[in-house]
């Protein structure tokens, strides 16, 4: 999560399309693997794993290693995969050492490298084959990490790929990047939440973030705050419904099942995978167990492709390589929050200006009552002190008038 010009803007730069290498599959598997005399012969029954691009099946190449020179990768689904640990699956794909060349962080004049700065996310891509997807800028298992970045600041990715593809597991997928921005916090599937970039190319990305802030119960937005739950399980965990039903989606299944299905589960994952499909009253539970957020971050991105790279010229060896330079530019941030207040109808306006008015005037009510009582009071000491000064005069000229009748009578 980085801070841009005192505007939280929270992303994340994960999922690269790397999925099992084809040489490395055969050499641990050579018995599912056709001789590459008999290509022509497999396409013509299985064109779903070849290129659909060439109607002569004999124009299909497929990637083969030199030591693998009579070997091709077998049409096998992703559930008919050797029952193996995940771990040797993530071993048969590209690590990152083998595509990302380079990643910087510009901050003129400064520059940061963060080219080592990545978390592996295990998903399944859209044929439910295990791929290593990897994610920059990661805070899964942190509740605090934001850094303050200046507004004109550049990362900028230097991936690198082959333009004629000789290691593809299906020979009928093309090769892409697939990208997808997102709140640092959480772990995505870029192939559910992403977008494909072509590679041997430039790119630059305008990300923007829409964010909705609901009303919590009882209001009638149904909402769940699930950034208490997050805080709970210590930065673990999904902060949106779709993420907390993907994440209930992979718990029911190995619960139930012990393993999960690769062509329905989008949760990142290290588990088994199921050679049968999942019944639907595994998932029965999910369906309505999440709720949306009352906090929702939505990021989208404007992409703008440029003229494609040149081979790369480090040697005859290597004239297939290319590079795709992507840089992610905040120069263009926009931050949408709409926030939600209560709506009052005829009678909760009422009932809403009616307890107001209730409430003051029972507390004007109280107060004239103590005005009055204190008014009494003073009045009632007045009247005393008035009957007392009274009494007092009278009592004084009582007694002169009887000095002056004695007076009188002693002169008489």
């Amino acid at each position: 999560m980085w801070c841009l010009g005192g505007v939280l803007v929270k992303w994340c730069l994960g999922g690269v399309l790397v999925r099992i290498k084809s040489t490395l599959f055969c050499k641990r598997f050579s018995s599912l693997c056709y001789p590459n005399s008999s290509i022509v012969e497999f396409c013509k029954k299985n064109r779903l794993f070849c290129d659909p691009n060439h109607d002569d099946p004999e124009n299909v190449s497929v990637s083969i290693s030199s030591s693998l020179a009579q070997q091709s990768l077998s049409g096998m689904t992703a559930r008919e995969l050797p029952p193996i640990p995940r771990t040797e699956y993530k071993e048969m794909g590209t690590q990152p050492e083998d595509l990302v060349n380079l990643c910087i962080i510009y901050e003129s004049p400064r520059i940061t490298y963060c080219t080592d700065q990545f978390k592996t996310v295990n998903v399944f891509d859209s044929k439910g084959l295990p791929t290593n997807c990897y994610a920059y800028n990661s805070l899964w298992g942190q509740i605090h990490g934001a850094r303050m970045i200046k507004a004109k600041t550049l990362v900028i990715f230097e991936l690198k790929s082959e333009r004629a593809q000789t290691n593809q597991f299906y020979t009928g997928t093309p090769f892409s990047i697939q990208i997808a921005l997102h709140n640092p916090y959480s772990l995505v599937n870029p192939f559910m939440n992403g977008f494909s970039l072509k590679p041997c190319s430039n790119y630059y990305i305008f990300p923007s973030k829409q964010v909705n802030d609901l009303l919590p119960p009882p209001y009638t937005s149904g909402c769940y705050n699930y950034t208490d739950t997050w805080l709970v399980r210590s930065g673990r965990g999904p902060r949106n419904k779709r993420l907390c039903t993907e994440e209930c989606f992979l718990n029911e299944t190995v619960k139930k099942l012990g393993c999960v299905d690769p062509y329905y589960i989008a949760y990142p994952n290290m588990e088994k995978i199921c050679p049968e499909p999942a019944q639907p009253w595994v998932y029965e539970k999910c369906r309505n167990f999440c709720k949306p957020a009352c906090m929702r971050e939505d990021i989208t991105a404007d992409i703008q492709e440029q003229s494609p790279l040149q081979t790369s010229s480090r040697g005859k060896e290597k004239s297939n390589e290319c590079f795709s330079m992507i840089t992610l530019a905040f120069n263009r941030m926009e931050v949408v929050k709409y926030k939600y207040s209560a709506k009052y109808e005829s009678i909760s306006l009422f009932s809403y200006i009616g307890g107001y008015l209730g409430l003051w005037l029972g507390i004007s009510l109280v107060a004239i009552c103590d005005a009055i009582e204190t008014t009494l009071l003073i009045a009632q000491w007045f009247c005393q002190e008035v009957r007392r000064n009274r009494k007092s005069r009278n009592k004084v000229y009582s007694k002169q008038v009887s000095r002056r009748h004695k007076e009188q009578m002693w002169i008489l």
